[in-house]
């Protein structure tokens, strides 16, 4: 028997002398099998005490870590501000010119209205001054002809006055 083994044996000797063998064997069971591997309470105060300065370095990091988040966020939300007075600078040039274009394509639809009119005044003067009944069929004819172009111009002014009240974005 080593000297190991007869430790356990001669403390189960003497358990045995004060109590009967089965309470004994109970207890040499409960004992542990290395009493090197037993903590005291220094070894757990030296372990709280580690673990302890372990949270502390920790708490120190993640509160490093919270302070740049919150720095790359406000850097975040400022870009968006500066993007978001950029577009809506671009968005008042944009209604600017809209409007700038709107304005000249009234002016050129007055100007084509006033000498269409004109021009259907001149023609039916024209058409008043023709004698005879073929040349006042071919008048009759030609007022046809006439009053459809200007159904057609004035179709075509209201397509446009409706693209420019209807196509101008507003804010």
């Amino acid at each position: 028997m080593t000297t190991s083994d007869q430790k356990p044996a001669f403390l189960f000797s003497k358990l045995a002398e004060h109590t009967d063998e089965e309470t004994a064997a109970a207890l040499m069971e409960r004992l542990p099998p290395d009493w090197s591997q037993l903590a005291t309470k220094s070894d757990v105060a030296a372990l709280g005490a580690e673990l302890r300065g372990e949270m502390a370095e920790l708490r120190g990091g993640m509160a490093a870590l919270g302070a740049e988040l919150r720095g790359e966020m406000a850097e975040l939300r400022g870009g968006m501000a500066a993007l978001g007075a950029e577009l809506r600078g671009e968005m008042a040039e944009l209604r600017g010119g809209m409007a700038a274009l709107g304005a000249e394509l009234r002016g050129e639809m007055a100007a084509l209205s006033a000498d269409l009119g004109g021009g259907i005044t001149a023609l039916a003067g024209d058409m008043v001054a023709m004698e005879g009944r073929s040349e006042r069929r071919a008048a009759r004819d030609l007022r046809t002809v006439l009053f459809a172009f200007a159904g057609f111009a004035l179709a075509v002014m209201a397509m446009f006055v409706t693209l420019m009240v209807a196509g101008v974005p507003t804010a």
